[in-house]
């Protein structure tokens, strides 16, 4: 520092702030999506809405989707203060530009907020529909302008956390060259079967995709920095100051780079009287002493304003001074990144001085968190737009430089919704899905979305700091996150567009939400979803199987297995509608009358544990186990394909998977149909054993090891105890090289009371009593 300079403050390299967490290593996520059949479980809430409001498309589709879904349902211009359920089908508008499609975006926030002012009893419903492909745009297909209408899902996700009681979902339809009727048709499919999948893709072609998270760790063997040349000129909004800027000066050490920083804050000498003040504190004092000295009358606010606007301007002035230090050259200019017109202004300049434009990185951002009932239109505006807007005119801008690189700095909060954040979610939202169509228009480019997750520094003030800590949300640290980035531009794929980014834990747990004591799912028992139910007459009256119940259970359960699966009271074929109940561990299905029928315990899912199939068993002579009157089940049911293999105490068999035209539309997620050939084999086994007809009514536990079915399975059962009035067995499925499918522990089967003895082998066959 030269003499005469004491105590006046002059801009330095940024100095990284000392560490006050654990700098944790930092995990890659890769979105993509996934084929998955739909659950056969209605939407909640959606069955019982009595004042349905479909907002219009302007294509035919609200007016079908009406009629599809009865005299409760209405076609309206604005959310009417009576709708307890609200599908908004802005997102299949015709749009004549990407900013007429932007504006949905808006219209889908307006509608939320008003549904949110006055939300029904129950929590209502709230669903948004769009055309980007059915896919969300994970696919090759371009989606055109209809990707800046990508931000609904953001809305959804952050509805999903604000409104714990309202049923939402975020559906991507591909239109197509379909009718509105048959698009209608596919949306009502959804609805009613779909179950509670918060972001569903419906294709032309049937197809159902849900996205989905895969972690891949850089493989670092790319170009450096995107092939950038040394001396190359970057584009960047938002990036003189917080996380962005220490990105930056981090870039700067591995390419001599020419940096065009881009910022709202303009610069302007610093006052004399405060260039020896170093903090918050001791500029508003010089300030004020300032004014008191001259007479001037000045507010809190006034002070409060005046020194944020020093502080912002050292810091620009500081990373200017570190990205220099690096040996890359560095130039801020004060524009609103909004403005197309300003920007190019500044790239004229640029570009005469240093060349075209090569690469863009995006990281303008701010926010203004409020709920979205709280949430005015100006304050969606103003955070929507800094994203959207922002990188509308910096596309606009360098539309005629040859761009090697674009990286967009998004958020988690779009990936996942965060509370307060509505406007936020939407906007990273729509940044993730222009990458994409970037990426697509640039086949060399090496394209970028970041999902960041929170960084310890930026806008994570100490109270959401806190509140990440609570969850358990490992912060980003400066230099981790920094030194990251860098290897992303390494990173040889360039199929890798959505990248979510983040310590050791991501991805919140979307199944339980706050302040909710149960979930109801309704259950449509459609003739035409279940065929297979004539198949299954006790006393030539149709009843759904066991088997049934327990998928349904675990379409809600998923990973985490079931136990204590009980059958409280038979259910009649003449039910039309079934009502699963969620509280806490405990699944109930139950009528809409409130009788139950079965109930569950999810968990554990103990897929690493193993039974051992029985040995010793041999041939029975019963080649076809259907001719005899011990089972009553129909074609649909007709699994046992082999001969019985038999011993005292237990039954084997193979079992080929039945005719798809009675299972095709059920939906299963379990080996429902090979799970029911092995109870048919408990009733053989309950004829041999104890000479009683039995039912299965209960099953201690329920194994899936795989969700990948083969064709034929070998089942077998083994006797664990054994009275009188019934018998507990193990049934196993198992492939053909013995690799587990499925298990169902310690099932119950009852003798049905008042029938005569059975018998399954004549007295003196192999295994006879």
């Amino acid at each position: 520092m030269k003499t005469g300079e004491t105590g006046r403050w002059r801009p330095r390299q940024r100095q990284r702030p000392k560490k006050k967490h654990t700098e944790v290593s930092l995990g890659r996520w890769v979105l993509g999506n996934s084929e998955v059949a739909s659950t056969g479980i209605a939407l909640q809430n959606i069955l019982d809405a009595r004042s349905i409001a479909i907002t219009d498309d302007g294509r035919g589709v609200a007016q079908e989707l009406a009629k599809a879904l009865g005299s409760h349902a209405r076609v309206v211009s604005e959310t009417p203060a009576d709708a307890d359920a609200v599908i908004f089908l802005g997102g299949l508008k015709k749009f004549k530009d990407g900013e007429a499609a932007a504006a949905v975006n808006r219209e889908a926030f307006l509608a939320a907020k008003s549904f949110s002012s006055n939300l029904p009893e129950d929590g209502g419903v709230f669903v948004t529909v769009q055309d980007t492909g059915g896919a969300f745009g994970l696919t090759s297909a371009p989606v055109g302008v209809s990707a800046w209408a990508s931000g609904l899902p953001g809305l959804i996700k952050t509805a999903y956390r604000e409104w714990p009681q309202t049923a939402v979902k975020a559906i991507d339809i591909e239109m197509g060259k379909r009718s509105a009727k048959a698009v209608a048709a596919a949306l009502l499919e959804e609805l009613h079967f779909g179950g509670s999948a918060l972001e569903v893709g419906l294709a032309q072609d049937g197809t159902r995709r849900e996205p989905v998270l895969e972690m891949q760790q850089h493989r670092a063997d790319g170009k450096k920095s995107a092939g950038l040349a040394p001396g190359s000129v970057v584009l960047v909004s938002g990036g003189a100051r917080g996380v962005t800027a220490s990105t930056l000066i981090e870039w700067s050490r591995e390419l001599k780079l020419r940096f065009v920083l881009l910022g709202r804050t303009s610069q302007k000498k610093e006052p004399l009287e405060t260039q020896g003040a170093a903090t918050d504190a001791e500029i508003k004092k010089a300030l004020l002493q300032k004014a008191l000295a001259a007479g001037e009358k000045v507010t809190p606010k006034d002070l409060m304003a005046a020194s944020k606007k020093i502080l912002a301007e050292r810091e620009i002035a500081a990373t200017l001074a570190a990205i220099e230090a690096n040996g890359s050259d560095a130039a801020y200019y004060p524009v609103d990144v909004q403005d197309a017109v300003s920007v190019s202004h500044a790239l004229e300049t640029v570009r005469k001085k240093w060349g075209p434009v090569a690469a863009i990185v995006h990281g303008a951002g701010t926010l203004e968190d409020k709920l979205i009932a709280d949430k005015t239109p100006e304050m969606f505006d103003f955070v929507f737009n800094t994203k959207v807007s922002g990188l509308r005119a910096l596309l606009t801008a360098t539309e005629s430089d040859p761009i090697e690189a674009i990286v967009l700095f998004s958020s988690v909060a779009g990936r996942y919704g965060n509370v307060g954040q509505s406007d936020y979610a939407m906007a990273n939202e729509v940044l993730n899905k222009l990458a994409r169509e970037e990426a697509k228009r640039r086949k060399s480019c090496l394209v970028r979305s970041l999902n960041w997750g929170p960084w310890d520094g930026g806008m994570v003030t100490p109270a959401l700091r806190g509140h990440f800590e609570k969850l358990g949300v490992a912060l980003i640290g400066l230099d981790a996150g920094a030194r990251f980035m860098v290897e992303e531009l390494n990173e040889r794929s360039l199929d890798d567009i959505e990248v979510v980014i983040g310590g050791n834990t991501i991805e919140p747990d979307m199944s339980a939400r706050e302040g909710q004591a149960e979930r109801v799912y309704d259950i449509i028992v459609d003739p035409a979803k279940y065929g297979m139910l004539e198949s299954h007459k006790i006393r030539g009256k149709v009843v759904v199987p066991f088997v049934l119940a327990l998928d349904w259970f675990q379409r809600i359960a998923g990973p985490a297995g079931l136990s204590d699966i009980q059958m409280l009271k038979g259910i009649s074929g003449d039910c039309k509608r079934l009502r699963l109940i969620v509280r806490g561990e405990t699944l109930q299905l139950q009528s809409v009358d409130g009788t139950p029928h079965y109930r569950a315990v999810m968990g554990p899912a103990e897929t690493d544990k193993r039974i051992a199939a029985p040995t010793g068993l041999q041939p029975s002579g019963i080649k076809d186990a259907y001719k005899g009157k011990l089972l009553f089940h129909g074609p649909a049911f007709h699994v046992i394909a082999s001969e019985l293999q038999i011993s005292e105490d237990a039954l084997s068999a193979e079992l080929k998977a039945p005719k798809p035209a009675h299972w095709k539309h059920s939906r299963v997620v379990t080996p429902a149909a090979f799970l029911d050939g092995g109870l048919q084999m408990g009733i053989l086994l309950g004829a041999h054993v104890i000479g009683k007809r039995v039912l299965p009514t209960r099953a201690g536990q329920f194994i899936l090891y795989t969700r990948e079915i083969p064709e034929r399975v070998t089942c077998s059962l083994r006797v664990n105890k054994k009275n009188d009035s019934g018998l507990v067995y193990d049934v196993l499925l198992s492939s053909n090289d013995g690799t587990p499918v499925a298990a169902a522990l310690a099932v119950e089967a009852t003798a049905v009371p008042n029938e005569p003895s059975v018998s399954l082998l004549p007295r003196g066959k192999v295994g006879a009593k």
